[in-house]
């Protein structure tokens, strides 16, 4: 029988492979040009924190997922499902990536973009479209 550490854990294991995957889907959202004319690129394990997966992605999920049950008549809400949590990680990254601005990267990554170097151009990578599977 499964335990909600189990659920915990799986989970967890879910989002890190999303986020941390170096060939996953989230492996690179943004790339940017210097003024030497190297091009970083950047992925949600560079943007990801603590915060930004309670806060921008578990607790609005299952916010959501108990709105979506009670409206629906549920006594209760039903337990978040991997496919949820999933799709709101994806979700998350890529609008989080559509802020992204040539103003704004170094204040968001500063320790991977050299003082000493000008951001000539950023590029977003991935873009948010309407249906995205997980």
């Amino acid at each position: 029988m499964e335990t909600d550490a189990d659920r915990a854990r799986m989970f967890g294991e879910v989002i890190s492979d999303l986020i941390f995957s170096p060939a996953g889907r989230l492996a690179e959202l943004v790339r940017v040009q210097l003024a030497d004319g190297r091009v970083l690129s950047f992925g949600a394990r560079d943007l990801a924190t603590a915060a930004a997966i309670a806060d921008g992605i578990v607790g609005p999920t299952v916010a959501r997922a108990a709105r979506r049950d009670l409206r629906a008549g549920r006594p209760a809400p039903l337990p978040l499902t991997v496919e949820e949590l999933r799709a709101a990680t994806v979700q998350y990254f890529l609008r989080r990536c559509a802020t992204i601005t040539r103003d704004n990267i170094r204040g968001l990554l500063p320790e991977r973009i050299p003082e000493d170097q000008a951001v000539v151009k950023v590029e977003r990578v991935a873009v948010v479209t309407g249906s995205m599977p997980p």
